[in-house]
């Protein structure tokens, strides 16, 4: 639904567009998210390329990694590995004054693991701790977004931009080489099922849990065509 809005958008606007070069290489613009590698518990370096289908249409995607930090700077007790695709269709409103809106549809994988210690699981309907286990997730959704296109530089090619969205994810997990576990006493389960603020049950083993996504974006780049 939301996609085909998007080229509704596109359509009804083409008549008042600028012409769109026809050297392939020009619609091309890679960019990269440099908040990202700013995450304290999954530092990611994203790198992505947006190619532009007409003057207000674009297809986007990223593909992030993971950044190896020094370890006396990691967290104590978990060790991530993860990777992130991300991909979009977007449409472009009419560039008014230094700034250009946007609105986009966005889908995401982001498969990783990491080692947790002193913990709750929940499996089978029974709850048990453990000192420490691996959990592996491979976390998938889509969203919807709203931003903001800054150009700047010379002949405005370079820029920046900010988003928000909304969205939805669906979190899987598996527990694996677990260390002692235990039947969880009744004061643990109720601590845990009592916090007032979690975002998100945790799912138990084998299965997932459906949560809200929020998104908030930063990204920079360049484009090898000026905008309107």
């Amino acid at each position: 639904m939301a996609i085909t809005a998007i080229l509704a958008l596109t359509f009804l606007s083409s008549g008042a567009g600028p012409r769109f070069p026809t050297d392939t290489l020009r619609r091309w613009a890679p960019r990269l998210a440099p908040l990202s590698l700013a995450d304290p518990r999954r530092p990611t370096l994203q790198l992505g390329v947006e190619y532009f289908l007409a003057p207000q249409l674009s297809l986007g995607a990223d593909v992030g990694t993971r950044v190896v930090v020094p370890e006396s700077f990691r967290r104590p007790g978990q060790q991530v590995r993860h990777q992130t695709y991300r991909a979009e269709v977007r449409y472009y409103f009419p560039l008014t004054g230094r700034s250009q809106q946007f609105v986009a549809a966005e889908g995401f994988y982001v498969p990783y693991a990491y080692t947790s210690r002193d913990g709750l699981l929940l499996r089978d309907g029974t709850f048990y701790t453990y000192d420490q286990a691996r959990v592996r997730r491979r976390t998938w959704g889509t969203g919807l977004k709203y931003g903001w296109y800054y150009p700047f530089g010379p002949r405005q090619r370079w820029w920046f931009e900010t988003a928000l969205g909304l969205g939805l994810r669906r979190v899987p997990a598996r527990y694996s080489r677990i260390r002692n576990q235990q039947l969880a006493d009744s004061a643990r389960i109720s601590s845990y099922q009592n916090q007032e603020w979690r975002l998100g049950t945790q799912p138990a083993d084998g299965s997932y849990s459906d949560r809200l996504h929020l998104t908030v974006s930063f990204r920079v780049g360049y484009r090898l065509f000026r905008p309107r």
